[in-house]
């Protein structure tokens, strides 16, 4: 592995790359995840697939505002508030 962090072919940190930055530390520190998460650290939250989701979004199957959004930098950010609803048909 480089200095840099390990990148997908889409520029985005690789889901082995992000697992290893969450692992608990040796004194039991439990990490919770924020309202809103980029693509990979969504599909290790969810197990669809980036592909899947950036479907999902495309079809229209998920609605933005709801499930997911633009953050100002211009990435697909999915709402794990909205996802959750989402999936008890809410």
């Amino acid at each position: 592995m480089g200095d840099g962090p390990e990148l997908d072919r889409s520029g985005l940190e690789t889901p082995s790359r992000i697992r290893e930055k969450l692992r608990l530390s040796h004194d039991g520190l439990v990490l919770s995840p924020a309202r809103y998460v980029l693509l990979p650290l969504a599909q290790m939250l969810t197990g669809y697939s980036v592909k899947a989701m950036q479907r999902k979004i495309e079809r229209g199957d998920w609605q933005e505002g709801k499930v997911w959004k633009h953050a100002p930098d211009g990435h697909t950010v999915i709402d794990m508030v909205g996802y959750h609803k989402w999936v008890e048909n809410l």
